[in-house]
């Protein structure tokens, strides 16, 4: 859930599986959403969601979209949306690097309100099943993410929870 046409209500994201598209219901109040038809949802319906997160991906002080890709069938590109502020969404190809394997847990690090990287811990692989998956940490520079995983955490085994805490106590998730 998040405020995607700043009108300080909670809309509500619902992801799609494989071959049924992503859906975004804006919160008309008193509990009624009424659909906000997002046509590049639709180019992405091969694609099964299963998890989703809304931050300032790209720092213009809206919350744009970011959605792991999962299942079995071997499509496991995540993809993000960037938002124009009004809660309509489109898709930049070749900002976010390809990821190979079912996604699950991820955490964003934000520092003032946007995201500054992102791990997206890997839940399984199409082929060799059960084989541990790659894992991904993003960093975001400007709206384009890059991979800055280093080898330690690439192969850390199906991850199936995660957390990041300041351990450091500097305030700070970077």
């Amino acid at each position: 859930m998040g405020d995607v046409n700043g009108d300080g209500k909670k809309d509500l994201f619902v992801g799609g599986a494989k071959g049924q598209p992503c859906a975004i219901y804006i919160n008309e109040g008193n509990g009624q959403f009424s659909e906000k038809k997002i046509p590049v949802f639709l180019d992405h319906a091969d694609v099964e969601s299963v998890r989703a997160i809304f931050a300032d991906l790209d720092h213009d002080g809206d919350l744009d979209l970011y959605i792991v890709s999962g299942g079995n069938e071997g499509n496991f590109h995540d993809h993000i949306y960037w938002n124009d502020g009004k809660g309509n969404f489109s898709y930049t190809p070749g900002v976010l690097p390809a990821t190979a394997s079912s996604g699950e847990p991820w955490w964003p690090s934000t520092w003032m309100g946007m995201a500054t990287w992102i791990f997206s811990g890997r839940t399984s692989q199409h082929r060799p099943y059960p084989s541990a998956p790659r894992s991904y940490l993003f960093e975001n520079t400007n709206g384009v993410f890059r991979d800055i995983t280093p080898d330690f955490l690439q192969h850390i085994g199906m991850v199936n929870t995660a957390l990041v805490a300041d351990v450091n106590r500097d305030a700070s998730m970077t």
